[in-house]
């Protein structure tokens, strides 16, 4: 299948997997080939995939699945390489959401889509799921990024995680109380794209919640990969209470945005 990614703050649709009885399954996704094309014939886009489960049966109470139920299964985050594939296990019972986004292609960038399978899968086009891959990436980065725990705040983390084009950092408060503030700057890498559109962000977290606050991609892959953030991190007294336009900087109040503060949970 067809599909054109976008940067996330254009990206309009996603996928969903479903299957009458289990297998096993190979998702890819391609780019064109770029040889003859460009100067760089190798300078692919970077690709994020996100799959993401939640459960189709009726509960107790006869509602579907809640976000409980979701679990993060297949993440791979800013590969620049013309494909990328993962395998799983697809079972009966379950809706699989797939999300797709380049932090560098341009607003119409071609790939396609594929799933290799003994066994009949559906492979349908749906509206994109803004808060389930905020949620995968959140929890791929807590599992496999670099977690450092706020001084002096044993509820207060950020996160880390650089990958072959892109370094993302992660903010999650788990407190029950406190609300956390957070000042982020690209400190190095002349060549680095912000997918916030600055280098600097000051950002407010609400008990309980945890953002995507910026990720500093490579704007050329044969250039020297070399972005570090810093970072200064502070707790807020209990029920101090800020603006919403100064919650966030460069705000981030729109519902189809990867770096909205989300709920843990």
């Amino acid at each position: 299948m067809k599909y054109n990614t976008a940067h996330p703050k254009s990206v309009e649709h996603g996928y969903t997997l479903t299957v009458a009885e289990p297998t096993w399954a190979h998702l890819s996704v391609n780019q064109p080939g770029q040889r003859g094309k460009t100067p760089f014939p190798h300078n692919y886009y970077d690709l994020s995939l996100v799959v993401t489960r939640s459960s189709d049966k009726k509960t107790e109470k006869g509602s579907q699945g809640s976000e409980d139920d979701e679990v993060s299964r297949v993440s791979v985050l800013s590969e620049c390489r013309r494909a990328i594939t993962t395998e799983l296990l697809l079972e009966p019972g379950q809706q699989y959401h797939v999300s797709i986004l380049s932090f560098r292609a341009p607003q119409s960038c071609p790939i396609i889509i594929s799933v290799l399978s003994a066994k009949a899968v559906v492979l349908e086009k749906k509206a994109f799921d803004w808060d389930r891959t905020r949620r995968g990436v959140y929890r791929h980065l807590w599992a496999a990024g670099k977690v450092e725990q706020a001084p002096g705040t044993p509820d207060v983390y950020h996160v880390r995680y650089k990958t072959q084009g892109a370094l993302y950092v992660l903010l999650v408060n788990k407190s029950r109380q406190l609300s956390c503030a957070m000042k982020l700057n690209a400190t190095q890498g002349e060549m680095i794209k912000p997918s916030r559109g600055g280098r600097l962000t000051k950002d407010i977290l609400e008990p309980g919640q945890f953002q995507i606050l910026n990720v500093f991609t490579s704007v050329d892959t044969f250039a020297a990969w070399n972005a570090s953030a810093g970072a200064n991190l502070g707790v807020m007294p209990p029920n101090m209470r800020m603006p919403e336009h100064m919650m966030h900087q460069p705000v981030v109040n729109d519902a189809h945005d990867l770096h909205r503060a989300t709920r843990i949970g």
